[in-house]
């Protein structure tokens, strides 16, 4: 009996360390199967379709990994769902980075083909870089540049090289356009200065009619010279040109003038000498009565001409002056031309 219950309470020991050793153990196979159910759940929940770039990819995969070193940390679970947790957490492990070769075999076949794409940006840059063709190539430019923003990247080790490309063309057609707009600059000043240089020399031109055939030829190389003298900044063009056409209508008005007074002169000279031949009298007037019908029938060209001719622009306003200016010079003549058959007719009473 004494042995008996000796036994009996060693067993209790033994018993009781057994129930507790396994409880224990089950306790912590049950804190394992939550911990990797806990990281499975964590990698399966990672949302691939938003890994977009780079930085997203490698921010995951440190995720994984650092779950890879916990679940080693980690002690089994229960035999029941021991190894269908590890089959879980491998397959969600596998799943990831078979996406992430798939992601990177793209966008590398993606990147070759946006290098493809840039550098024909490149060569098509490089060939317009010389241009002269200023506004149009600026315009061509500003396309590839649209274009190279919307090809997207290319791998890293080329980005910078293959953009430089681009740029240094780009950069070298702009740097030629700003110096040539800078030469363009100064020889519109140059034109303006000389160009002032030749009204102020009309408005010192002699009108004297005893001058008239040295002015005459002095006004025509002043009108060669100003068309020679090339283009004027735009903001003066308007207004320089008005104040040319001013003073150039004026001496030639003057001129002109002169001529008709010329002309009359000698006209009434010549009618004099011819006075007792009724017969070349007669041949002057049909000449002369001729032009005036030929006159006459210009004017009222014109006339109808200008009825049609609607102002929209200050260019248009200039070409209605200039044929207003014809028709004076015109009814001119045709005041002339009156005069001279008046004369004749007084000769042949």
């Amino acid at each position: 009996e004494e042995m008996w219950t000796r036994f009996k309470d060693v067993s209790a020991v033994v018993n009781k360390r057994y129930q507790a050793f396994f409880e224990e153990r089950k306790a912590k196979e049950s804190e394992n199967e939550q911990s990797k159910t806990a990281l499975c759940e964590l990698i399966e929940n990672i949302d691939l379709s938003s890994l977009s770039n780079h930085t997203a990819w490698e921010d995951a995969t440190k995720i994984i990994l650092k779950a890879q070193e916990d679940w080693k940390k980690l002690g089994f679970a229960s035999k029941k769902v021991n190894n269908q947790l590890f089959a879980r957490f491998r397959k969600a492990c596998d799943e990831f980075f078979a996406a992430k070769a798939q992601h990177f075999r793209s966008l590398r076949e993606t990147q070759s083909e946006n290098l493809v794409k840039k550098t024909v940006l490149c060569e098509k840059a490089e060939a317009l870089k010389d241009s002269t063709d200023w506004k149009k190539t600026a315009d061509e430019f500003v396309a590839l540049q649209k274009q190279w923003k919307a090809i997207g990247a290319v791998d890293r080790k080329q980005s910078d090289a293959i953009w430089q490309r681009f740029q240094n063309a780009a950069d070298y057609f702009f740097e030629q356009r700003k110096k040539n707009a800078s030469l363009q600059r100064k020889s519109e000043q140059a034109a303006l200065k000389v160009k002032q240089g030749i009204i102020e020399e009309l408005k010192q031109l002699s009108l004297e009619a005893t001058d008239r055939e040295s002015s005459i030829a002095r006004y025509r190389q002043l009108q060669s010279e100003w068309n020679k003298a090339g283009h004027v900044p735009f903001r003066d063009k308007e207004r320089i040109y008005e104040a040319y056409r001013s003073e150039a209508n004026r001496v030639f008005d003057a001129l002109d003038m002169n001529r008709h007074k010329s002309g009359m002169a000698n006209f009434v000279s010549g009618i004099e000498e011819m006075s007792d031949d009724k017969n070349r009298l007669f041949r002057e007037r049909e000449r002369i009565a001729r032009a005036l019908e030929q006159k006459r029938a210009e004017m009222k060209t014109y006339q109808n001409n200008l009825g049609f001719f609607n102002v929209k622009s200050s260019s248009g306003n200039s070409i209605m002056r200039d044929m207003e200016r014809r028709m004076k010079r015109i009814n001119d003549d045709v005041s002339s031309l009156e005069e001279k058959l008046r004369l004749i007719d007084s000769k042949l009473k």
